[in-house]
């Protein structure tokens, strides 16, 4: 990736190299290891990916490239390794989590709600 220095984009695209991301796409959202973000394209290079299923994420590649125009966000994944959090995750996503005082209390999942 060539940036100016000065380029605010650049500078912050270039955090997510080297990171475990996850990126949302109009079909899928796949997660991996970021090894580049073409700052003109938005095009995103991942390793060790892995595409999210009903049941959980299946492993689709070792190296893939996704097309800039159809990301919609790219974050990085503080829950890594992503298993640890992946059940509370999907129950979020799928709107199955209730805030309750059990759920409020509970040391594991602090900064998570």
């Amino acid at each position: 990736m060539v940036c100016d220095s000065r380029n605010d984009k650049c500078d912050l695209i270039s955090r997510f190299i080297g990171e475990m991301v996850r990126v949302i796409t109009d079909s899928s959202h796949y997660r991996g290891e970021c090894l580049m973000v073409d700052t003109r394209s938005n095009d995103i290079f991942l390793k060790d990916v892995v595409r999210k299923v009903d049941s959980g994420w299946v492993k689709v590649t070792d190296l893939m490239l996704i097309c800039g125009s159809s990301v919609e966000v790219i974050y990085i994944e503080l829950g890594y390794p992503f298993e640890v959090n992946e059940s509370l995750i999907l129950s979020v996503e799928n709107g199955q989590i209730n805030r309750s005082l059990d759920i409020e209390n509970d040391p594991k999942l602090e900064g998570l709600l």
